[in-house]
Parts: C-alpha cells; sequence; structure tokens
C-alpha cells in the first residue's frame, strides 16, 4: 500500500510540526496487581487495581508519538508535564482541562511550541495589566471573548482566551451532569460559566479565529475513538486469570505496538486509497474490528487474479456509513478547506 499522503489538513495545520493530543484511558487489571497499579476504591472501600495508559497522536501525521503506563492514582495534572520531553517548537498541543497545570503551559510557551486547552475555573485570571479579572462577570457583560489577558498567580502567562456560547438546552444538560457527580460540588459561579465553551490557548487569532479554536478543539474527541478500537477491538484489556504480572505487562505494551502498527501499516495507508481512488473515507473502529476477525482473508487472495480486490474488500465493509452527522475525515476535510478559503479570500 501507498503511504499516508496528507491532505486538506495541511492547511489546517501548516505553520506546526505536529499536533499533539494528549489524553488517558484506564485498564481495569486482575486483583492481585493491586500492589503494583492502586486503582479506585468503591463503596466499600474495597482497592481495585487499574493501570492508567497515556497516549499522545499526532493527527496531523497520523501517528503516535508517545504512550506511557502508571497506576490510576497518577492523575492527568501529574503528567501534564510529561509532554516536554518530546516536545519541540512549532508543535501544537490539545488537552482537556484535566492536564491544566500553568506552570507546564508556560514551559510549553518558552520552548517555543503551542497549545490549546479548555479553561480550568480555579486559575486566577488578570487582565493584560495584571489586574485581576473575573471573568463570568465580563462574560455575563459582553456575551463572548476573544482577548489577550494573564494566568497564574506566579506565571502571568499571556494567554488568548476565547469563549463561545452553548445552547441553552447544552448549558442546562452540563449543568445535570456536573450536579450529579459525586466528585465535584459546584458553586453558582461555576454553573453559570457553564454556559459557555471556554479556551485558553497562545495561538494567534491570524491563524485560528474563534470559530476554528471551538471545531479545532472537537478534534480532540478522536483519542476516544482510538481508546474504543484498543479495548474492543485489540483486546487491550483482555488477560487470562493465570497470568502473571509480567505476562500481563507484556501483553499491554504488545498490544499497543500493534496498535501503532496497524495506524501506520493498514489504517493510514488504506486511507489514502480510499480517498484517492474511491472518494470514500475508512472508519477506524470499522477497520480495527474488520482486521482483528478477518485479516486472514486479505493475505490468501493472489495477487495475480486481482491486486485491488482487497483494498476494495476493506473499502466496501470499513467505509463510513453515509449520514448526516459528519465523520472525523469529513470534519477535517471541511476545516480545512475552510481554511484554503479563508487564504484565497
Amino acid at each position: 500500500m501507498q503511504a499516508y499522503e496528507p491532505g486538506h489538513e495541511d492547511a489546517l495545520f501548516s505553520g506546526f510540526g505536529r499536533v499533539l493530543l494528549q489524553d488517558s484511558s484506564v485498564l481495569p487489571l486482575p486483583a492481585f496487581m493491586a500492589r503494583y497499579y492502586k486503582g479506585s476504591r468503591n463503596g466499600y472501600d474495597t482497592a481495585s487495581s487499574q493501570a492508567k495508559v497515556q497516549a499522545v497522536p499526532d493527527i496531523k501525521n497520523r501517528s503516535y508519538v508517545k504512550f506511557d503506563i502508571s497506576s490510576f492514582t497518577r492523575n492527568d495534572q501529574s503528567a501534564a508535564g510529561d509532554i516536554l520531553e518530546i516536545l519541540t517548537a512549532g508543535d501544537v498541543v490539545i488537552r482537556d482541562p484535566g492536564y491544566f497545570v500553568t506552570g507546564v503551559l508556560s514551559r510549553i510557551h518558552r520552548v517555543g511550541a503551542f497549545f490549546l486547552s479548555r479553561y480550568h475555573h480555579r486559575s486566577s485570571v488578570f487582565d493584560a495589566k495584571c489586574v485581576p479579572l473575573d471573568i463570568l462577570e465580563v462574560l455575563t457583560r459582553n456575551g463572548q471573548l476573544d482577548t489577550w489577558i494573564r494566568i497564574g498567580a506566579v506565571e502571568k502567562l499571556a494567554v488568548r482566551i476565547v469563549t463561545l456560547p452553548v445552547p441553552a438546552r447544552v448549558a442546562n444538560k452540563r449543568r445535570r451532569l456536573m450536579r450529579k457527580d459525586t466528585r465535584y460540588c459546584p458553586s453558582a459561579r461555576n454553573l453559570k460559566l457553564l454556559g459557555w465553551m471556554i479556551f485558553i490557548t497562545n495561538i494567534p487569532e491570524e491563524t485560528w479565529d474563534a470559530r476554528q479554536i471551538g471545531e479545532i478543539y472537537g478534534l480532540r474527541w478522536r483519542i476516544e475513538v482510538v481508546f474504543k478500537a484498543w479495548k474492543g477491538d485489540f483486546g487491550i484489556t483482555s488477560y487470562s486469570h493465570l497470568a502473571s504480572r509480567h505476562q500481563i505487562e507484556s501483553i499491554i505494551y504488545t498490544r499497543l505496538i500493534y496498535a501503532l502498527l496497524f495506524q501506520i501499516t493498514v489504517y493510514s495507508p488504506l486511507l489514502y486509497l480510499m480517498k484517492s481512488r474511491y472518494k470514500r473515507k475508512v472508519s477506524l473502529i470499522k477497520l480495527a474490528s474488520f482486521f482483528t476477525r478477518y485479516h486472514w482473508l486479505i493475505s490468501p487472495v493472489p495477487q495475480s487474479i486481482d491486486k485491488d480486490f482487497p483494498i476494495e474488500i476493506l473499502g466496501y465493509f470499513c467505509a463510513y456509513d453515509k449520514r448526516k452527522r459528519l465523520n472525523y475525515e469529513d470534519r477535517l476535510e471541511m476545516l480545512g478547506e475552510q481554511k484554503n478559503d479563508n487564504k484565497l479570500s
């Protein structure tokens, strides 16, 4: 298969070396692993065993950059600084507020890289002159924001704050979920802030405008699809009840390597071929499911009969269904086309 060649995302991500997502997923482990990988405790205060995998894919170049396995008790905030080990000037990092650490954002900025994150409501916020700023008061008065402020009681880091109002039904749903979550006791102020999507970035307006910020942040959900494929089709959480600690760890890392090879040698090349030859887009979930179950159907097909036959099989069974809601590839293409149109205008 031919290697994947970027298309519309070239325009969308031009100026950036890599576009890195970072997120984590919890892996349940057998109970005896609790001494090595501590998990959460249930209502009866019984300890479980859970590992947490930190993954950093590069959605511009469609590859993986870093994996880490740790105990569940090491939260995302503690892992926020890990990105600095692999970061280079020109990269952009997209993460949720669980990784929001002002000191880490400051270090990302200092190496010449960029970040896009949801705002964390506990952050100290100041205006451009370092005067304390009440975001809710400003939003209540103006309705929307796209300006430069400073965050961090110590760092006073200059960042761009972008706010996008959400529909009332969405805001109310978010508030209901927040009230039901026993981990939080939200204040009236924080509940009001749920009426907006609030982003913090150091990416200038001429690169991504406010609307693009919201759309591009939405691409972060791609990693949730990746985790779904790992757990559902690649069996990363399937272990024998007789397996030892080292066997389980070996299984996890081996399957992560398999997922990486699958991305490079199967998914990305097929994605390019299907888009260029058949004008169809391949679903990662469908391809992972099909390839895991029926990969043995592909290799026996004699190339002398029809060299395109395996590609047609995969394309038929693994393409996205036609639907009104845009899939990931559609959204990526749409954003790239809009970026090109803005350049021409």
